[in-house]
């Protein structure tokens, strides 16, 4: 964990004791990176302070300049909302180039596999969360920002009847906050997939369920008074309260889908297209390894093809 300070600072005892309680909780998620959102939920679950904006705005302010003061870890809080991009690397020659792309090197397991995994989360600031299971599992994963738009959910359909003809189907494991909305989502999913021809699909609503509010008793609210839904959402609950998928640990969230794509994942199938990229990469490898002696042999060879015209 890197603390790396910029200015000097004298905190109050109360501040203190605010970056205090936070190092605490972030040392909790063995490494994970936490938004400044998740952290606050995690303030307000331990009864630390009342769920306010005003609440996390300070935090926010404290967060930065306990970073700025050198108390705080450069490596645990995470902005997953901005970062450089663009195309500024490269290589230092063809070999290397064979080389890192070795490292790199990856088969599309799941195109043996006759069900597909995907993952939909409703909110863009959860997606950093899904990295290490999408990585380690090579699955795609879908934020929908609140409601996926038509645009979206056409382009879904199309892939999924594609793979309907191929005989495959998929599994969508779908997050969404537990209020009168995030109940309602999956299901409008899947009145559209159903409208657009699609018949070879499965959602499967894995967070936030009630089961999971009473296991890991993240903060509640209340659930919006003006939303359409308020009173399906009351008679399907028994509640007017909500909770946020946010509050929830990441380790949770990524538990939660690597369980369940072990369950749907054929592991024969797996493991032989794991052995067929490894044959692939070591390949490629060799390709490095003896990348001058092939240009040789290249050039040498299209020389003499030359000479044969003459």
């Amino acid at each position: 964990m890197t603390k790396e300070a910029f200015e000097e600072r004298r905190f109050a005892a109360k501040t203190a004791k605010v970056i205090e309680q936070a190092n605490e909780i972030m040392e909790e998620y063995s490494g994970d990176q936490l938004t400044l959102r998740q952290l606050h939920y995690q303030f307000v679950a331990r009864d630390l302070y009342e769920n306010t904006m005003r609440n996390y705005k300070k935090l926010g302010d404290i967060i930065r300049n306990g970073r700025m003061a050198g108390l705080i870890s450069w490596d645990l809080v995470q902005d997953r909302t901005r970062g450089l991009t663009g195309y500024g690397g490269g290589s230092s020659g063809p070999a290397q180039a064979i080389r890192s792309a070795s490292y790199g090197y990856k088969e599309p397991l799941w195109d043996t596999q006759p069900v597909k995994v995907e993952v939909w989360v409703e909110k863009d600031a959860l997606t950093g969360v899904l990295t290490d299971p999408a990585y380690d599992h090579r699955l795609w994963y879908f934020a929908t920002k609140g409601y996926p738009s038509i645009s979206s959910l056409k382009e879904a359909a199309d892939r999924y009847k594609r793979q309907d003809q191929r005989g495959e189907s998929t599994v969508i494991l779908y997050f969404s906050d537990h209020d009168p909305e995030g109940l309602h989502m999956p299901e409008q999913v899947g009145e559209a997939l159903e409208q657009f021809g699609v018949t070879n699909v499965e959602i499967r609503r894995m967070g936030l369920t009630m089961e999971q509010i009473r296991e890991h008793q993240p903060p509640a609210s209340a659930a919006k008074r003006g939303s359409s839904r308020i009173q399906s959402y009351y008679d399907a609950t028994g509640t007017d309260e909500a909770w946020e998928l946010d509050a929830l640990k990441p380790a949770v969230i990524q538990q939660l889908i690597v369980d369940e794509v072990l369950k749907i994942r054929d592991d024969d199938l797996w493991e032989a297209a794991l052995e067929k990229e490894a044959e692939g990469e070591e390949m490629m490898t060799r390709i490095a390894r003896n990348y001058d002696e092939i240009v040789q042999f290249l050039d040498d060879r299209e020389y003499g093809e030359d000479n044969d015209a003459f």
